[in-house]
């Protein structure tokens, strides 16, 4: 009977998949491009190992996309649209095998319906390209830790490397695993073994592309990133971009999600039933691209897409806790998730 329900929520959620896949791709050639997805689609058209303000992988996918499809809204938003197709699956393989299927189902169809992954869809943007690489990359990396195998090291290592490829914020992939393999004694002991630090470096190889590119264009991608970091902001410490960057992960998650992320974050209690090795995964891989983003905005105004990578392992947290059907879920509060 178990084994009949696993495999019917599998079928579900592939159903669920397939049909918002549909649904974005329909919707994706009804508008016309808005002015960042206009300049994306210039870069395809002139391809390059990189440009100021980006990574090339959105370049590169644009134009594959539009060498098949030709130069059409459908194309230029269509690597983002099955973007997250692939997200919705690696989260559904990572809840499947750190709780259950049902708990996957959970998630995937909670990430249909959050405006902020929906945009990164829609609307063509490095982030688009940047969830599915870091769902990918926290599966395997799940994966390695788990059963330590070397072959997914080195999985881990390929999908951190496209994810640079995609965006900078796959930097804090690093911190993110780091402080986890830290935090757990099994884990930790994986630091002192050759294949972590393999996959490390097959993501550096990937990433070369734009090393080369920016070390003959006077590193102006650096520099791009360093300013969007308020390097040159005189004002060291304020308080007037905190409230607009909380205001808008409300808008963009949910009012609702937000605070109940915030909540397993900061609540030891609300997470207890929970296994430890796996609490502190999920929440080293979102709490912690969201804390970098929080402290920033005390210094600098920060876009409402740049924490996206981290509500990945959030959303997991979410079903695994409030979600129905889960040995951790609290049944008081799983009233909660119906109503998200």
């Amino acid at each position: 009977m178990q084994t009949t329900k696993e495999w019917n929520c599998t079928i579900a959620t592939g159903l669920i998949i397939l049909v918002a896949l549909a649904i974005r791709l329909f919707i994706s050639s009804r508008f016309l491009l808005v002015p960042d997805e206009a300049n994306y689609w210039q870069w395809s058209r002139h391809l390059a190992l990189g440009y100021h303000d980006h990574p090339p992988m959105i370049a590169w996918t644009i134009g594959l996309a539009a060498r098949l499809f030709g130069q059409t809204e459908f194309a230029v938003r269509l690597p983002t649209v099955l973007g997250l197709a692939v997200t919705s699956f690696y989260l559904f393989a990572l809840s499947a095998r750190l709780f259950s299927r049902r708990c996957g189902f959970h998630v995937v169809l909670l990430l249909q319906g959050i405006i902020l992954f929906n945009g990164a869809a829609l609307i063509a943007t490095p982030d688009g390209l940047l969830l599915p690489c870091w769902a990918a990359a926290c599966y395997h990396g799940a994966m390695a830790l788990s059963y330590r195998s070397q072959g997914q090291w080195l999985l881990t290592g390929i999908w951190f490397g496209l994810g640079m490829l995609s965006k900078y914020t796959m930097l804090l992939f690093l911190p993110s695993l780091f402080f986890c393999m830290l935090a757990i004694p099994t884990y930790r002991k994986q630091l002192y073994t050759f294949w972590p630090w393999l996959g490390l470096l097959i993501g550096i190889a990937c990433f070369t592309p734009v090393l080369i590119w920016n070390s003959h264009n006077g590193w102006a991608t650096f520099r791009h990133v360093l300013y969007q970091g308020g390097i040159d902001d005189n004002n060291l410490i304020t308080l007037r971009y905190v409230v607009d960057f909380l205001g808008t992960q409300l808008l963009l998650l949910s009012p609702l999600v937000f605070l109940l992320l915030l909540l397993v974050w900061l609540s030891k209690s609300v997470r207890s039933r929970l296994q430890p090795a796996d609490a502190s995964f999920l929440i080293s891989m979102s709490a912690t691209t969201f804390a970098v983003f929080f402290l920033l905005s005390f210094h600098v105004r920060i876009y409402g897409n740049w924490p996206a990578a981290g509500y990945i392992g959030g959303n997991v947290l979410l079903a695994a806790i409030y979600g129905p059907g889960r040995v951790g879920a609290l049944p008081r509060t799983t009233q909660l998730w119906n109503i998200t």
